[in-house]
């Protein structure tokens, strides 16, 4: 199933979870979380009005989405920057779309939040950290559940992980 490399990788350990899937044969993946850091923040209000418009999108998404990426990391306090840059051979002005790095003036790459179960767990574990969570997957999408949240499910793993982060943050959100 996983290769010893890759939950290594990844920074978390692999053992059984229970989802309720109602007699479907479901593949499984757990974790412990280790450490991570919460991005800046935003206002309480901005802050819980985007988290609740990011997981009525995620919901609705039917497969991986470029934008949704985009907006998850601007969640996490990821900068765009748009530079003006004349080519040297032709002279032509173009426009090129940086992301910053959250917290600096580094660019970076925007990670593959909806597409990648290694991203969606980097999201997980940087929107809600310390918090125990499992993933699962079947034929028509795939569930999971971070500490005392809800089951979630998505079109795929790394969806469903990434609805899970953002209802435990909307909660932290909404109590405090």
């Amino acid at each position: 199933m996983f290769s010893p490399l890759w939950v290594v990788r990844l920074g978390f350990i692999i053992g059984a979870c229970v989802f309720p899937l109602v007699g479907r044969a479901a593949n499984c993946l757990c974790w412990h979380p280790v450490h991570s850091a919460r991005a800046p923040s935003r206002t309480a209000k901005e802050k819980l009005m985007a988290i609740v418009d990011l997981i009525k999108d995620l919901e609705e998404a039917k497969e991986p989405s470029r934008a949704l990426d985009l907006a998850l990391a601007i969640l996490l306090g990821y900068k765009r920057k748009v530079e003006n840059v004349r080519d040297p051979n032709s002279g032509e002005q173009t426009r090129r779309v940086l992301w910053l790095l959250p917290g600096g003036q580094d660019p970076g790459r925007v990670p593959l939040y909806t597409a990648s179960l290694e991203d969606a767990h980097s999201f997980a574990q940087t929107t809600a950290p310390g918090n125990a969570g499992g993933v699962s997957w079947d034929d028509s999408g795939g569930y999971a559940k971070l500490g005392d949240g809800p089951y979630c499910s998505g079109a795929n793993p790394a969806i469903a992980l990434c609805i899970a982060a953002l209802r435990i943050q909307s909660s932290e959100d909404s109590d405090g």
